[in-house]
């Protein structure tokens, strides 16, 4: 790509050292010519570093088949977008307002100071007549013309979109840049004046007009060059994002060097696979693994590790007939070592694919962020490898990076620590569904910085069956295509997955890495270990009369036992516990709560209790946070039933070693989960367990059988011309018209409505023997968050370290219940300090009827 002819701003631009593209205060100003070739400078380093020569072959084949002439055309559009993105800056008014350069003279008629839409209107200018050119010269047929004005039009949106987000071809391109055309005619004679070898005209290009007239209305030209298939068009969807990603992520890393003066050296990609293999295979349990494999011996049949181990050993060997798959399912039963095989997979795959050189780990809860990441650690604990894993979500601080300049007073380089973190530069990185989705589908520039970075990647997706299922067809076309073009290797996994091959529109099936799952499911030591009691689903019962029948069940049978009982709302999670609490006074000490109201550090205190061997009673109260990311090993459960999926992921908290005897878990139905899995197909009641043939699928782990009937709904739902969310409408509509907002919009995970505030409950509290005040945690926060001397980067770094211990106190609460709320100090509108937080708590948990609110808020977790 980078033999191809560059825009010269040499040639074309009179005094070119004169125009400029950034000033500083304590530093020389930066030219065009200097800026637009640091932008090629880390296009290049990125293209090179991601190994994207991959990407970019697989995408020149898609659209142009075999004919080198035509690539060769595309990859000198292609190189020239970075290299002309700015070349708008050229905008009188821009030089003399904001660069304040003296050398230009103002253009009365000519207002704005804009320059992204003036540079995408130089490079339609500059390709458009080299496309005319080459027609003229026999070189180009009509059809292929047309597909070079295509990409033009959206290489040039892309440039005109380089300090903005992408929301849609038509009203953000056609409306901005070719309707208002006239508004630049005035412009474009003042800059033929400083560019007298560009010499702009708009006369030669009627005909480029009237096809981009053509593309706005019928659409013709578009939807015959898009619909070769019937999703083709995420082709031109994932090549336009991915161009706009290297764009604005090669301009931000040329803007950091000419700020700090200091160049990014690395990219920090995972290189050194044999370290990683080499600490991996020196592990007990992967040496416990081999030693099975070569004996069979190791492990006795009634040994929960045999079957982890041939499980391990299956999954290893099924990927070597499928390493040239792009995505693989890895479905196994809750218990049976689906992280330690993902991880040994992950590194099989790097290590066969040498052009692999990073992970994702993708999850769609932080329990399951930190319980991956202790084991991560755990591996890679006595190597420096540990340093190389790095977790991305909303509250985990930003990794501070050593400044190189001694006298910096705190010794942290904030701007490079910010930028490792938007960037993603580590080689392991573990974070949630919707920061995976924001990169996939984010329409914002800081959104679509990770995208180049999961190019040539090892993605593991946890728990897919938690993402919301009216888009799961969606989801795994966009995964198909994303994977395929970016040469990402997802695996899939999960204890109940849905067979998503069968809501592809054609025939390709994903294949699995477990290919006899009746082995490990059907096998006593996972299917057995936990009886299931459905007796208290049989009569419907007052709240009340259920919380009495639980009470006495637990007391006059499992008194010495580790019981936990889950809810599906905090509300109801909480008045059980006040109830355990206030009437058995005698065991107040073995009775726990743990709801989404705890912070990090009480989950960690619970979980810890749980997991002591030393304690024989406890009765547990929670809400579904338990069901994934909790590596708790209880005896006896109480469950109010939701989906099956969640019913199945609950039976993994019993008897999770599968060395006990005698475990059970009732199921009951106290509240309606209808609004909390809103949509979702599964909770009607003829897929849960208040029909007989759901409690059959659960008993015998048959979820194909449950899945295909799941699978069946969403096709015809998918179908469905009356629904909104008619598939093929999204097709016609929105994603051949490359409408970036929607299509965000329908792929977001989480669609929540509700207006919340944070409300800061400030108390005393000791966590793992450090005592923190509330009242300290609250005026540091107000600083950082109000000091408007700090720089922007220093203060993400230190907002995100400080927030870490602003989540022990703060709880996000639905506007209404803050109406009558007496607070002693606020932030803006949305956050609000309580400084007698204390008086909202009972035994250390949050009371959410202490708002006096007379609403019954129905929050999930």
């Amino acid at each position: 790509m980078f033999e191809e002819e560059l825009f010269s701003i040499e040639k074309y631009v009179k005094d070119e050292s004169k125009v400029l593209a950034h000033i500083s205060d304590i530093k020389n100003p930066e030219t065009l010519l200097e800026h637009s070739d640091l932008v090629v400078k880390y296009l290049k380093k990125i293209y090179k570093d991601k190994n994207l020569k991959i990407v970019f072959d697989k995408l020149a084949e898609k659209f142009w088949g075999q004919n080198e002439i035509l690539k060769k055309f595309w990859n000198e559009m292609i190189i020239n977008v970075p290299c002309m993105h700015d070349i708008g800056k050229l905008n009188i008014n821009f030089q003399i307002d904001k660069m304040k350069n003296k050398i230009f003279r103002r253009v009365p008629l000519y207002q704005s100071k804009k320059h992204s839409n003036l540079s995408a209107r130089i490079y339609i200018d500059y390709f458009s007549n080299k496309v005319f050119n080459l027609c003229l010269e026999k070189k180009l047929d009509n059809k292929n013309a047309v597909k070079c004005f295509i990409f033009i039009i959206l290489n040039s949106y892309v440039i005109s979109r380089h300090h903005s987000s992408t929301k849609s071809l038509n009203e953000d391109f056609f409306c901005e840049i070719i309707n208002d055309y006239e508004k630049y005619k005035e412009l474009f004679e003042e800059i033929n004046n400083y560019c007298p070898n560009l010499n702009f005209s708009i006369k030669e290009n009627k005909n480029l007009f009237r096809v981009l007239k053509q593309l706005k209305t019928g659409e013709k030209e578009w939807n015959n060059s898009v619909e070769a298939d019937e999703w083709n068009s995420i082709d031109y969807y994932i090549y336009t994002k991915l161009l706009y990603s290297l764009l604005v992520s090669s301009d931000f890393y040329a803007t950091s060097e000419y700020s700090s003066g200091k160049p990014i050296e690395s990219l920090n990609f995972l290189t050194n696979i044999n370290e990683y293999i080499s600490v991996f295979n020196n592990t007990e349990i992967y040496k416990g693994i081999k030693l099975h494999q070569e004996t069979g011996k190791f492990f006795t049949e009634d040994n929960i590790n045999y079957h982890r181990s041939e499980m391990f050993l299956e999954a290893e060997e099924n990927l070597e007939k499928d390493t040239k798959e792009n995505i693989l399912f890895l479905e196994a039963p809750t218990g049976s070592g689906k992280t330690v095989t993902s991880i040994n997979l992950a590194l099989r795959l790097l290590e066969k694919n040498r052009e692999l050189n990073k992970i994702f780990y993708i999850f769609p809860f932080n329990t399951l962020v930190e319980q991956t990441n202790s084991s991560l650690r755990e591996i890679f604990q006595d190597s420096s490898l540990e340093e190389n894993i790095s977790v991305i979500n909303s509250i985990t601080p930003i990794k501070e990076v050593e400044s190189e300049d001694e006298y910096k007073k705190d010794n942290i380089d904030y701007e490079r620590s910010l930028l490792n973190r938007q960037f993603i530069h580590s080689p392991i990185v573990l974070t949630t569904h919707v920061h995976f989705f924001e990169t996939l589908f984010g329409i914002d520039r800081e959104s679509s910085f990770a995208l180049p970075h999961l190019a040539n990647s090892v993605v593991i997706m946890d728990e897919i069956q938690s993402y919301k299922n009216k888009i799961w067809k969606e989801i795994i076309i966009f995964l198909k295509k994303y994977a395929e073009i970016l040469n990402i290797k997802i695996i899939i996994m999960s204890a109940t997955l849905p067979n998503l091959s069968v809501l592809l529109m054609q025939d390709a099936k994903i294949p699995s890495l477990v290919t006899d799952r009746e082995k490990y499911y059907k096998n006593p030591i996972f299917k057995d270990r936990v009886s299931l009691d459905f007796s208290l689903l049989e009569k419907e019962y007052g709240r009340e009369e259920l919380f009495e029948k639980i009470e006495k069940i637990i007391l006059e049978k499992y008194k010495n036992k580790k019981v936990v009982v889950e809810f599906i709302k905090k509300a109801s999670a909480f008045d059980f516990y006040k109830r355990l609490t206030e009437r058995n006074e005698e065991i107040k000490e073995d009775i726990f709560l743990i709801t989404g109201d705890d912070n990090k550090a009480e989950r960690k205190r619970i979980i810890k209790e749980a997991k002591d061997n030393k304690r024989k009673s406890m009765i547990l109260v929670a809400t579904q946070v338990i069901e994934a990311g909790v590596d708790i090993d209880m005896d006896i459960g109480f469950k109010n039933i939701s989906i099956l999926d969640a019913d199945e992921q609950f039976l993994g908290r019993i008897n999770r070693s599968c060395k006990k005897k005698n475990c059970k878990v009732y199921f009951f139905k106290l509240d309606d989960g209808g609004k909390i899995y809103k949509g979702d197909v599964r909770i009607q009641d003829r897929f849960t367990l208040m029909n007989e043939e759901m409690r059959e699928i659960l008993k015998s782990k048959n979820f194909n059988e449950y899945y295909s009937k799941i699978l069946k709904e969403l096709e015809k739902f998918s179908k469905d011309e009356k629904k909104e969310e008619n598939i093929d409408d999204f097709r016609k509509d929105k994603v051949i018209q490359l409408n970036f907002k929607e299509i965000y919009e329908r792929l977001k995970l989480i669609t929540d409505d509700r207006r919340t505030k944070m409300i800061f409950f400030s108390r005393n509290m000791n966590i793992e023997r450090e005592e923190i005040e509330g009242n300290e945690v609250w005026k540091e926060f107000r600083e950082i968050l109000l000091n408007n001397e700090m720089g922007y980067a220093e203060r993400r770094v230190k907002l995100s370290k400080v927030m870490e211990k602003v989540d022990l106190f703060s709880y996000n609460i639905p506007v209404e219940m803050t109406y009558r709320l007496s607070y002693q100090d606020k932030i803006g509108d949305n956050i609000l300090y309580i400084e007698d937080g204390e008086e909202y708590f009972i035994n250390g948990k949050f009371d959410r009827k202490k708002l006096q609110s007379d609403k019954d808020f129905e929050m999930i977790l």
